[in-house]
């Protein structure tokens, strides 16, 4: 049995064309079906590269960010996932092609979307990790310890505890995918990071299209900054801009 791995991210959005213009004006990525809310829109970077995706909110599903986890058996997982305190939104849904998708919640409410590839490798989700950016995704909640056994059951990961920030690493293993963490936060939450060269520059360019600045260029260490912002449906996402390390002398 294989790691559970994050893949990708995911936004399920109220108005998906609005969403996937925003982010393809804002980073430069571009869509598959950019112009027709009935497809799932997978967003590509300038190299081609699979970044996520973002499809139109379901009749009674609350939109929002959820990250996708590859498991090798969904219905095991929804089993395992409700004996730890949390529930299905949807599915399991199998595909022609042998591809089981399904979505599930963790006790805070916070969506999760399983995955099982297809049986032909269709190239659904890629998510290598980016150099220099140290992690991609965060789970925000009041009380992230409480919640990281849920994450540590379900999939097998390792907390390793919240700093003086109240953030905490969320590891996945070999092979896991991205690592990711969980925050203490007002309300729970789901976002990704997109690593950017200039973060200032990019939060102009979001707040122009309809986004908003919650969290101003924040200087981590020597090579690494940070921003937060909001999307035109108020999802928080995160930007990351890693800078090669000063060399003294």
């Amino acid at each position: 049995m294989t790691t559970p791995r994050v893949v990708q991210w995911d936004i399920h959005a109220s108005d998906a064309l609005v969403q996937r213009r925003f982010y393809a004006d804002v980073f430069g990525w571009t869509c598959n079906h950019l112009n027709d809310p009935a497809e799932y829109g997978w967003m590509l970077a300038p190299d081609g590269g699979l970044l996520g995706g973002i499809g139109q909110a379901r009749a009674g599903e609350t939109p929002g960010i959820a990250v996708f986890v590859q498991v090798d058996d969904v219905p095991a997982i929804i089993e395992r996932a409700a004996a730890l305190g949390g529930h299905v939104y949807w599915g399991p849904s199998a595909g022609p092609n042998g591809m089981v998708t399904a979505c599930v919640a963790d006790p805070a409410g916070n969506g999760v979307l399983l995955i099982r590839p297809s049986d032909t490798g269709e190239p659904y989700a890629s998510c290598p990790p980016i150099a220099g950016i140290r992690w991609q995704w965060e789970i925000q909640v009041p009380d992230p310890t409480a919640l990281a056994s849920f994450y540590e059951g379900l999939f097998g990961w390792t907390f390793e505890g919240l700093n003086e920030w109240g953030w905490g690493a969320l590891r996945t293993g070999p092979d896991g995918g991205a690592d990711g963490a969980l925050a203490r936060g007002d309300e729970p939450r789901v976002f990704f990071y997109a690593p950017v060269d200039d973060l200032q520059a990019t939060l102009d360019r979001i707040e122009a299209r309809g986004g908003r600045t919650v969290v101003a260029p924040w200087q981590i260490d020597e090579t690494h900054g940070i921003a937060i912002f909001t999307d035109p449906e108020g999802n928080h996402v995160g930007l990351q801009c890693v800078t090669a390390p000063v060399v003294a002398g």
